[in-house]
Protein backbone atom coordinates (compact mmCIF):
# COMPACT_ATOMS: atom_id res chain seq x y z
CA UNK A 1 0.00 0.00 0.00
CA UNK A 2 1.23 3.59 -0.84
CA UNK A 3 0.92 6.21 2.29
CA UNK A 4 -1.30 8.65 1.49
CA UNK A 5 1.45 11.38 0.94
CA UNK A 6 2.23 9.60 -1.96
CA UNK A 7 -0.81 9.12 -3.78
CA UNK A 8 -1.40 11.16 -6.88
CA UNK A 9 -4.14 13.74 -6.55
CA UNK A 10 -7.38 12.61 -7.80
CA UNK A 11 -6.07 8.71 -8.55
CA UNK A 12 -6.91 5.67 -6.66
CA UNK A 13 -4.33 4.34 -4.50
CA UNK A 14 -4.67 0.68 -6.54
CA UNK A 15 -3.94 2.73 -10.03
CA UNK A 16 -0.69 4.74 -8.32
CA UNK A 17 0.50 1.43 -7.00
CA UNK A 18 0.48 -0.23 -10.58
CA UNK A 19 1.45 2.54 -12.93
CA UNK A 20 5.00 2.22 -13.66
CA UNK A 21 6.66 6.32 -12.09
CA UNK A 22 7.46 7.87 -15.02
CA UNK A 23 3.94 7.81 -16.62
CA UNK A 24 2.84 9.24 -13.12
CA UNK A 25 4.82 12.03 -13.74
CA UNK A 26 3.91 12.27 -17.49
CA UNK A 27 0.19 12.39 -16.12
CA UNK A 28 0.80 14.62 -13.46
CA UNK A 29 2.63 17.06 -15.89
CA UNK A 30 -0.42 16.56 -18.71
CA UNK A 31 -2.82 17.77 -16.03
CA UNK A 32 -1.03 20.52 -14.90
CA UNK A 33 -0.66 21.53 -18.57
CA UNK A 34 -4.50 21.07 -19.58
CA UNK A 35 -5.15 22.89 -16.76
CA UNK A 36 -3.06 25.91 -17.40
CA UNK A 37 -4.70 26.23 -21.00
CA UNK A 38 -7.98 25.96 -19.55
CA UNK A 39 -6.95 28.52 -16.98
CA UNK A 40 -5.19 31.01 -20.09
CA UNK A 41 -8.56 29.97 -22.45
CA UNK A 42 -10.97 31.47 -20.20
CA UNK A 43 -9.18 34.69 -19.09
CA UNK A 44 -8.84 35.37 -22.90
CA UNK A 45 -12.48 34.92 -23.48
CA UNK A 46 -13.49 36.89 -20.59
CA UNK A 47 -11.69 40.08 -22.26
CA UNK A 48 -12.80 39.03 -25.70
CA UNK A 49 -9.02 39.54 -26.26
CA UNK A 50 -9.23 42.98 -27.09
CA UNK A 51 -7.99 46.65 -26.27
CA UNK A 52 -9.32 48.02 -23.50
CA UNK A 53 -10.09 51.96 -23.04
CA UNK A 54 -12.69 55.00 -21.85
CA UNK A 55 -14.68 56.94 -23.25
CA UNK A 56 -15.32 59.85 -21.68
CA UNK A 57 -18.53 61.98 -23.16
CA UNK A 58 -18.68 65.60 -22.02
CA UNK A 59 -22.14 66.94 -21.47
CA UNK A 60 -25.06 69.55 -20.51
CA UNK A 61 -25.01 67.42 -17.00
CA UNK A 62 -21.10 66.72 -16.81
CA UNK A 63 -18.77 64.62 -17.81
CA UNK A 64 -19.80 60.76 -18.80
CA UNK A 65 -17.23 58.04 -18.30
CA UNK A 66 -17.59 54.25 -19.10
CA UNK A 67 -15.06 51.42 -19.93
CA UNK A 68 -14.72 50.05 -23.60
CA UNK A 69 -13.59 47.13 -25.64
CA UNK A 70 -11.78 48.93 -28.76
CA UNK A 71 -12.62 47.08 -32.13
CA UNK A 72 -9.59 49.08 -34.43
CA UNK A 73 -9.29 45.93 -36.81
CA UNK A 74 -11.11 45.05 -39.45
CA UNK A 75 -12.05 41.39 -37.96
CA UNK A 76 -12.88 43.20 -34.37
CA UNK A 77 -14.69 45.70 -36.11
CA UNK A 78 -17.05 43.13 -38.29
CA UNK A 79 -17.68 40.87 -35.38
CA UNK A 80 -18.17 43.53 -32.90
CA UNK A 81 -20.73 42.45 -30.02
CA UNK A 82 -22.13 39.76 -31.98
CA UNK A 83 -23.38 36.37 -29.92
CA UNK A 84 -22.53 37.91 -26.57
CA UNK A 85 -25.52 37.24 -23.81
CA UNK A 86 -25.30 40.57 -22.27
CA UNK A 87 -22.90 43.10 -21.17
CA UNK A 88 -22.94 45.13 -18.31
CA UNK A 89 -24.56 48.10 -18.10
CA UNK A 90 -21.21 50.80 -17.84
CA UNK A 91 -19.20 49.70 -20.36
CA UNK A 92 -19.36 49.54 -24.19
CA UNK A 93 -17.54 48.77 -27.32
CA UNK A 94 -15.73 51.74 -29.23
CA UNK A 95 -15.44 51.32 -33.78
CA UNK A 96 -12.41 53.56 -34.46
CA UNK A 97 -10.88 54.07 -38.13
CA UNK A 98 -8.08 56.21 -39.39
CA UNK A 99 -9.91 58.19 -41.25
CA UNK A 100 -13.38 59.22 -41.59
CA UNK A 101 -16.02 56.10 -43.13
CA UNK A 102 -19.52 56.26 -43.82
CA UNK A 103 -19.82 52.27 -43.14
CA UNK A 104 -23.30 51.63 -42.12
CA UNK A 105 -23.99 48.91 -38.51
CA UNK A 106 -26.52 45.79 -38.18
CA UNK A 107 -27.35 43.69 -35.55
CA UNK A 108 -27.02 40.16 -37.42
CA UNK A 109 -26.90 37.61 -34.72
CA UNK A 110 -26.61 40.49 -31.93
CA UNK A 111 -28.32 39.55 -29.01
CA UNK A 112 -28.47 43.00 -26.86
CA UNK A 113 -30.48 45.56 -28.26
CA UNK A 114 -27.79 48.67 -28.17
CA UNK A 115 -27.91 52.31 -29.16
CA UNK A 116 -24.65 53.35 -31.27
CA UNK A 117 -23.10 57.18 -31.26
CA UNK A 118 -21.17 58.39 -34.09
CA UNK A 119 -18.71 61.26 -33.42
CA UNK A 120 -16.75 63.12 -36.43
CA UNK A 121 -13.19 63.80 -36.57
CA UNK A 122 -13.94 67.09 -34.24
CA UNK A 123 -15.03 64.61 -31.78
CA UNK A 124 -18.45 65.73 -31.88
CA UNK A 125 -22.02 63.13 -31.82
CA UNK A 126 -23.34 63.43 -35.06
CA UNK A 127 -25.95 60.86 -34.76
CA UNK A 128 -27.05 58.50 -32.00
CA UNK A 129 -29.23 55.01 -33.34
CA UNK A 130 -31.07 52.74 -31.47
CA UNK A 131 -30.37 49.38 -32.81
CA UNK A 132 -32.54 46.09 -32.20
CA UNK A 133 -31.27 42.16 -32.60
CA UNK A 134 -31.60 40.75 -35.83
CA UNK A 135 -31.53 36.70 -36.29
CA UNK A 136 -32.31 36.56 -40.00
CA UNK A 137 -30.73 36.62 -42.74
CA UNK A 138 -31.83 40.12 -43.81
CA UNK A 139 -30.98 42.27 -41.07
CA UNK A 140 -31.16 46.06 -41.62
CA UNK A 141 -29.20 48.72 -41.83
CA UNK A 142 -28.24 51.40 -39.63
CA UNK A 143 -26.57 54.65 -41.28
CA UNK A 144 -25.44 57.88 -39.13
CA UNK A 145 -26.05 61.25 -40.79
CA UNK A 146 -22.36 62.25 -41.83
CA UNK A 147 -19.40 60.13 -42.10
CA UNK A 148 -17.44 59.28 -38.41
CA UNK A 149 -14.39 58.94 -37.24
CA UNK A 150 -16.02 56.32 -34.53
CA UNK A 151 -19.01 54.86 -32.91
CA UNK A 152 -19.43 53.20 -29.51
CA UNK A 153 -22.24 50.58 -29.00
CA UNK A 154 -23.62 50.65 -25.35
CA UNK A 155 -27.05 49.12 -23.85
CA UNK A 156 -30.26 50.69 -25.10
CA UNK A 157 -31.03 53.56 -23.08
CA UNK A 158 -27.51 54.46 -21.74
CA UNK A 159 -27.16 57.85 -23.54
CA UNK A 160 -30.90 58.97 -22.68
CA UNK A 161 -30.73 57.78 -19.15
CA UNK A 162 -26.88 59.68 -18.87
CA UNK A 163 -28.12 62.72 -20.82
CA UNK A 164 -25.72 61.98 -23.79
CA UNK A 165 -26.92 64.28 -26.96
CA UNK A 166 -25.86 64.43 -30.38
CA UNK A 167 -23.47 67.43 -30.38
CA UNK A 168 -21.98 66.03 -27.61
CA UNK A 169 -18.11 65.61 -27.49
CA UNK A 170 -16.21 62.73 -27.21
CA UNK A 171 -12.88 61.42 -25.88
CA UNK A 172 -11.47 57.73 -26.26
CA UNK A 173 -8.18 57.00 -24.15
CA UNK A 174 -6.45 53.74 -24.55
Amino acid sequence: MIPEAARAPGFPASWVSVTPAPFRVRMAALSAVVLFATALLSACSHGHGLPRGAVTFRTALGPVTMQVEIADTTNARLTGLMHRQQMSWDSGMAFVWDKPVSYGFWMKDTLIPLSVAFWNRQGRIISILDMDPCHTKSCPFYYPSASYLGALEVNQEYFTTHGIQVGDHVSLSR
